[in-house]
Parts: structure tokens; C-alpha cells; sequence
């Protein structure tokens, strides 16, 4: 039993050997393979790591650049041009990085210029919007100097305003306003400021060849010294002393001849330059002109004063003539006539009644004389109405109008408005004379039927209208008229009432009457009759 037990044991042993014996000649058999395997694995995996490297040295030599080309255009497109692109391939990279270079230096040179061009722009607009502001500031001066002589056609009040106006835009110290003498040609002080007396003056006006002010109305040209200092004659030697450093001398001109000069001076050297004298100029030409108009409406005013105080007097000498002429007439010629009627009717009576042809003639030299006297009464009242010293205005116009447009058939009616008073004789006389004469138009030339009178009586005036309704005639043609005879009548109301300082208007048309307004202020003249 024990020994067949032990047989399979054997069996397996046997098996287990023969099992190890096999294996172990597959572990040699294969070692080979594994072997080879294993070197081919090595050499694989020394394969890729040579491989990767080589591949991320060639990316690394392709993509750097390609990604320092990217930078840079980035920094292009951020306008960053001042920093070079470097090329050190001479592959395809290398001819874009060169292309990129190139523009880079175009651009950078681009963006100079257009800079070089943007800085010379804004300098032009700098200087432009500099000339600008300095012309406004001339504009804003002239118009101020404008404004300034167009004030008032007093002469001393445009040269003070103008020199004060002057030294306030030249923000001087001191200034003078001369005038030439239309004979001599000398200069007289018109205006100063900041100098205390003509003796000051003559420091800036050095006598002889080194006068400033001589010198500027001989050329015609503003003179400008910019540093008293350093300019040669008496001015040297003077103007230190008065404390003046710059001055600036321009003359004043009108329709091209010199009025005189402004002068302009000031304690700071330099404190006047070039740019200020054709400012001073212009300035010298306005105020020149305003210097002209105010001496020509001077002239005017003093020859209209001359021909007011002439025509006042011949008006004055003309009413006394009047008077003078009524008067002997009156006592004359008047009692003269009437002495001859009463001799008349004397004779008439004496005659015996058979000398009829005697009577006829008596009577008809006595119808002559009786006109002749009539006639004579009547111009005695027409020279001077003795309504007008005795009664004033009021009658004497109502009295006058009634007479004389009665006679010519017309219908008159006379209204007074206001409280009625005495004026000064020369103004009633005035009045009755402007009124006499629209009447006596209205008589002879208006062939109307209804003429209106009105008298006005004011606190402050007194006005006269005569309206009429005739036929009325044309203005201009009457102005226009070479019968210089014509509308002397109608020169005549207005003198006198200009003469009063009073206005006379006159209005008509043809076919639409006449209408005569009359308004002399009454306050300057109370308390003269």
C-alpha cells in the first residue's frame, strides 16, 4: 500500500522537473527577444528625446522671431517707433522682419514730419491768433478813440478826452496834444497831461533840429525813441532830467495836411515799441480828422454867430425904419393929404354951383386924395401896427387877418390856446412879421375860402400856425427855382424864427393848401421887453 502511495509523488516530481527543465529553456530562448526589445526601447526613447530636442531647437529658432516680429508690430500699431527691429536671418523671416524694419523707419519719418508740420501749424496759428488778439485790441482802441471824438465837436473837449483815451491805451505817463499854426507853422500846446508846465513840454520838444514834434509834421511820419538814453541831442541831455526813458511822437493829419502832433512819453524804457506806432498812427489819422471837424464846426458856429448877430441887426435896423418911415408918414404925408381934403371940400363949398366942370374935377381929386390917404393909413399900419405896441400880439394878428383877408373874401377864424401874455417885444414882432407874411401869401396866392389862425401860449414856448385850404404849390419847385426871388418870403419866417432859436415849418402841396407852423421857446427870453 506504502509503495504504491508513493509512486504518483514521484510522477509529480518528475513532472515538476521536466516543467522547470521546459520553462527554463523558454527563459533562454526568449531572453534574446527581450533583449532586443529592451535595446530597441533605449534606442527608441533616445530617438525621441534626440528628436524633441532638435524639434524644439528648430521651433525655438522659427518661433522667436515670429513672435519678436509680433511685438514689434505691436508696438508699431502702438506708435512706439523709436526702437529698431533687429534682423539676423537671411530666411524668409529675416525678409519680413527686414520689411517690417522699413516700415518702421517710413512710419517714424512720417510721424516726424506730420509732427514738424503739426508744430509749424500751431506756431502759424499761435501767431495768427497773436495778430488777431493784437488787432482786435487795435480795433477795440480805435473804436474806443471813435466813439471818444464823435462825442462832441468841441475842440478842447475832443483833444482832452482823445489824449486821455491816448495815454490810457499806451498806459504812458505823460502826453501832449499840439497844433500847428496855419501861418507860421509853429506848434501850440492844445492839451497836456503829466507835465507840469510848457516849460516841461520843451524837454520833450527840443528846440531846433532835434525837435521831435517839427520833425514828425516835416516827414509826415510817426518818430518813436525807444530809449531817451541813447538818442543823440538835447533830448539827451533834458529828458533824464524830467524822469522820461520813452517817448513817441505821430502827427496828426487831416485830407493830407498836418494839424499838429500827439506826443506820448513814458518814465519805463522800452514801455513804447514798434508795434505801438501804427496803432498811434491809425489813432493820429481818427483824432486828426475829429481835430479838423471840430475847428471847421468852430468856424462855422462863429460865422453863423456873425450872420445871426448881422441878420439881428438888420432885422432891428429894418423894424426902426419901419417905425421911422410910419412915423413920418403919419405925421407927414398923412396930415399933408388930410389937409388937402379939407381944402377940398372948402373949395367945393365956395364955388359957385355953375362952374360944374370945376366941381367934377374938385371931386375927383378929392375921390384920389381920399383913396391916396386910405392907402397910406393902411401902409402906415402894415410897416408898424399900433395894435402890436399897444395891445400885443394877439390883436395885432387878429386885427391884421381880419383887414386883409376880409378884403380878398375870405372866411378867418382865430383861435388861442393857453394863457395869453405879454412877450418880449423883439419875439412879438417876430411873430407878427412871420404871421403877416403867411397872411399876405394866403391873400395873393392861395385863392382859398378858409384860413385858420392859431396861437398857443405855453409855460415854455409860444406857436403860431396859419392853414389855409387854396391850392397850395410845390416845395421843390420853389427851392429848385432859378427866380432866386421866390421863397424869400418863406427864407424870411424861418431866419426869424431861427433868430429866436425858435423852428418854422412850412408844408404844403399842390390842390391840398398851406400850412405855416411856428414854435419859439419863451423862457430865455422873459424879462427882455
Amino acid at each position: 500500500m506504502t509503495k504504491n502511495y508513493k509512486r504518483p509523488e514521484l510522477i509529480l516530481m518528475c513532472v515538476q522537473q521536466t516543467c522547470d527543465a521546459a520553462e527554463q529553456e523558454q527563459d533562454q530562448a526568449l531572453a534574446v527577444p527581450r533583449d532586443l526589445q529592451r535595446t530597441a526601447l533605449i534606442f527608441g526613447i533616445g530617438a525621441v528625446v534626440v528628436a524633441s530636442a532638435a524639434a524644439w531647437f528648430h521651433a525655438r529658432g522659427v518661433v522667436k522671431p515670429i513672435r519678436d516680429l509680433t511685438d514689434a508690430s505691436g508696438r508699431i500699431a502702438a506708435g512706439a517707433l523709436d526702437d529698431p527691429i533687429i534682423v539676423t536671418r537671411d530666411d524668409e523671416v529675416g525678409t519680413l522682419a527686414r520689411s517690417f524694419e522699413a516700415m518702421r523707419v517710413r512710419l517714424k519719418a512720417s510721424r516726424e514730419q506730420q509732427q514738424r508740420w503739426e508744430k509749424e501749424l500751431e506756431e502759424r496759428v499761435r501767431q495768427r491768433t497773436k495778430e488777431l488778439e493784437r488787432r482786435n485790441r487795435e480795433q477795440a482802441a480805435l473804436n474806443s478813440i471813435a466813439a471818444t471824438v464823435s462825442g462832441s465837436l468841441e475842440l478842447e473837449t475832443i483833444m482832452s478826452a482823445s489824449l486821455d483815451r491816448v495815454l490810457d491805451i499806451m498806459q504812458a505817463d505823460a502826453g501832449s496834444i499840439l497844433l500847428a499854426d496855419d501861418h507860421d507853422g509853429g506848434l501850440s500846446t492844445g492839451v497836456q497831461r503829466g507835465l507840469a508846465s510848457d516849460s516841461d513840454q520843451g524837454c520833450l520838444t527840443a528846440p531846433g533840429n532835434d525837435c521831435l514834434c517839427g520833425q514828425a509834421i516835416r516827414k509826415g511820419e510817426a518818430i518813436l525813441v525807444e530809449d531817451v538814453g541813447r538818442y543823440p541831442g538835447q533830448l539827451q541831455a533834458t529828458c533824464p532830467a524830467q524822469g522820461f526813458a520813452s517817448m513817441a511822437v505821430v502827427p496828426l493829419r487831416a485830407k493830407d495836411r498836418p494839424l499838429g502832433v500827439i506826443l506820448v512819453a513814458s518814465r519805463r524804457p522800452h514801455q513804447l515799441s514798434p508795434p505801438d506806432m501804427e496803432l498811434l498812427a491809425a489813432i493820429g489819422n481818427t483824432v486828426g480828422v475829429a481835430v479838423e471837424n471840430a475847428r471847421l464846426h468852430g468856424e462855422l458856429r462863429e460865422k453863423e454867430e456873425v450872420r445871426t448877430h448881422l441878420l439881428n441887426r438888420v432885422i432891428s435896423a429894418q423894424e426902426e425904419e419901419r417905425k421911422r418911415i410910419a412915423r413920418e408918414l403919419h405925421d407927414e404925408s398923412a396930415q399933408v393929404l388930410a389937409t388937402l381934403l379939407v381944402e377940398i371940400g372948402t373949395a367945393e363949398e365956395i364955388m359957385p354951383a355953375t362952374a360944374k366942370r370945376a366941381r367934377d374935377i374938385l371931386s375927383r381929386v378929392k375921390t384920389g386924395a381920399t383913396r391916396a390917404l386910405t392907402e397910406m393909413r393902411q401902409m402906415i399900419l402894415d410897416l408898424r401896427p399900433s395894435a402890436l405896441d399897444d395891445l400885443g400880439l394877439v390883436a395885432a394878428v387878429q386885427w391884421y387877418a381880419k383887414t386883409r383877408l376880409e378884403q380878398a373874401g375870405m372866411r378867418m377864424r382865430l383861435k388861442v390856446a393857453g394863457s395869453q401874455q405879454r412877450l418880449p417885444a423883439a419875439m412879438e414882432t417876430a411873430l407878427f412879421r412871420i404871421a403877416q407874411e403867411a397872411i399876405n401869401n394866403v391873400a395873393k396866392h392861395a385863392g382859398a375860402s378858409n384860413v385858420g389862425i392859431r396861437l398857443e401860449f405855453t409855460g415854455t414856448s409860444v406857436s403860431l400856425v396859419v392853414e389855409d385850404d387854396g391850392q397850395g404849390f410845390d416845395m421843390k419847385a420853389v427851392a429848385e427855382s432859378k427866380d432866386k426871388s421866390r421863397g424869400l418870403g418863406l427864407l424870411g419866417m424861418r431866419e426869424r424864427a431861427a433868430l429866436l432859436g425858435g423852428k418854422a415849418t412850412i408844408e404844403s402841396q399842390s390842390g391840398r393848401g398851406t400850412r405855416v407852423a411856428v414854435e419859439i421857446p419863451v423862457e430865455e427870453h422873459n424879462g427882455q421887453r
